[in-house]
């Protein structure tokens, strides 16, 4: 492993010199303005919660820069997500995001244990009600947005109804649980000294996220997560890039939560008055540690470590690395219209990549461990601004499809 980690640093470094010490100039504007839509039907599988079909919208730079988001959910689950993003206060200066959520059911996958020494199968679901979220993002951009300033402010509420197997088997009802609230406020800065925003072949970026979890009341912990990300960008024959990225996050916590077990287990609304199964304890088991030492950022889903399921791996601590090669097969502007979808194609590439990781609970026990993941995937460059993005990832718990918007490594700090 320190090997690996020398020859990646190396590499890094290689690409910090491979701008001469310069900053490299723009390809072409920042702020793109092209008109482009995508309406599609999608369906879901949620393990023990249902199935369906979820219709998805979104239409780019329709009002000004503005780009409208909308999602339906129709079938075991119902609900709505709703944003507008990109809504300019001050030209090309100041933008603010909006976003609404509304579910009527959800689940959290619970693994017996944080960090990394659980198996695939090895969980139980937490089914919700009542989900709600809104979130408020604001971004001050400078120098090409070289330099943007961002804050945002969240708010979640769900309600905790029933704990399942992975089948989706009842293991027990809870009843009579109070809705929770949480509230987050992020604060970013986000230093991007590439040729592109959008599609960056050669340069670095980097950000860096303050995160605060605020305490509802004395049960919880009062804490805040340190996250920092570094991607560097070497060109390959003129055209095609390798992407390197290191990643670290820390939860800091500065009043621990509830850590009495049984205190814990009556908030959650389990009766152990005779005792509690494994499962319901290691629910308990997992909350003491939030209490007691916070969470960093998961690892797994289709950011980093993508061969996992989202949030896969938990800890106060994570850190991870990648490579990944992109293969640039055209860079003409192809206005294309597919009745479900139109948009002008300015880029296509073929990727393969490597990602590692590690997650603990205590920093001296990070990279004793590791879990990886390798694949492949395709991107489609949009003149509206959006990247599609498609990824095959395999690793030791099997694979991964990954059909998003944006590039990895990215939409951590959206």
């Amino acid at each position: 492993m320190k090997k690996m980690l020398t020859l990646f640093s190396l590499l890094l470094l290689n690409a910090l010199a491979d701008s001469n010490t310069t900053i490299p100039e723009r390809r072409g504007a920042q702020f793109l303005n092209e008109q482009g839509y995508l309406v599609i039907p999608a369906p879901y599988s949620l393990p023990g919660i249902g199935e369906g079909v979820s219709y998805f919208s979104s239409f780019n730079n329709y009002l000004g820069n503005t780009d409208i988001f909308a999602m339906k959910i129709d079938g075991d689950v119902g609900g709505t997500m709703l944003g507008l993003w990109d809504i300019f206060l001050i030209d090309k200066r100041l933008f603010i995001d909006l976003t609404y959520h509304d579910f009527d059911k959800a689940a959290i996958t619970n693994y017996s244990a944080r960090g990394l020494d659980t198996v695939a199968d090895d969980y139980s679901i937490l089914e919700t009600d009542q989900l709600r979220s809104s979130s408020l993002k604001a971004t001050l951009s400078f120098f090409e947005r070289r330099l943007e300033l961002i804050g945002k402010y969240s708010k979640e509420e769900s309600r905790l109804t029933a704990i399942k197997n992975p089948d989706g088997t009842l293991i027990q009802n809870l009843s009579n649980v109070e809705p929770t609230q949480n509230t987050h406020r992020s604060f970013i800065a986000t230093l991007d000294l590439t040729d592109d925003r959008q599609n960056p072949i050669r340069g670095i970026r980097t950000e860096i996220q303050y995160q605060k979890s605020d305490a509802r009341s004395d049960f919880d912990p009062d804490y805040f997560t340190m996250h920092y990300n570094i991607t560097g960008y070497i060109p390959i024959n003129g055209k095609s890039t390798l992407a390197l990225n290191a990643f670290r996050s820390d939860a800091v916590v500065t009043r621990t939560g509830e850590l009495d077990k049984t205190l814990i287990a009556q908030e959650l609304g389990f009766d152990c008055s005779s005792g509690c199964s494994d499962t319901i304890q290691s629910v308990i088991d997992n909350r003491y540690q939030q209490n007691l030492l916070g969470t960093a950022q998961g690892m797994g889903g289709s950011t980093r470590l993508r061969s996992y399921p989202g949030n896969r791996f938990l800890g106060a601590h994570a850190e991870a690395v990648g490579i990944e090669y992109r293969w640039n097969l055209a860079a003409e502007r192809k206005p294309f219209n597919l009745y479900f979808m139109k948009d002008i194609r300015t880029g296509m590439q073929f990727a393969f990549f490597h990602e590692i990781a590690t997650v603990a609970d205590d920093r001296k026990d990070l990279w004793r461990s590791t879990r990886s993941s390798s694949g492949i995937g395709a991107r489609f460059i949009m003149g509206s601004g959006v990247v599609y993005r498609f990824d095959f990832a395999a690793g030791d718990e099997g694979s991964e499809i990954s059909i998003i918007v944006d590039y990895p490594w990215e939409t951590t700090f959206q």
